[in-house]
C-alpha cells in the first residue's frame, strides 16, 4: 500500500484532509459509491494517514 502512498503526489506539509481528499481520486468512482465498500475505504484511508504520518515525522526527525 505504501507505493498508494507515493501515487498520491503530496508534500509532507499537506493536511491530513488533503490526504484523504487525494486518496478518494485513487478510487474507482464505483468503489466510492458502494455502500458494502465503507470499512475498506475507511481502512485505505487511515493507512494512507499512517502513510504519511510517518513521512511527517521522518522529515521532522531528519529536519528534512
Amino acid at each position: 500500500m505504501f507505493s498508494q502512498y507515493l501515487r498520491l503526489g503530496l508534500s509532507i506539509h499537506a493536511s491530513g484532509c488533503a490526504v484523504v481528499r487525494a486518496a478518494a481520486r485513487l478510487l474507482h468512482p464505483d468503489v466510492r459509491r458502494e455502500r458494502r465498500f465503507r470499512q475498506s475505504r475507511k481502512n485505505f484511508y487511515r493507512e494512507m494517514l499512517g502513510y504519511h504520518a510517518k513521512a511527517r515525522k521522518l522529515a521532522r526527525d531528519w529536519r528534512l
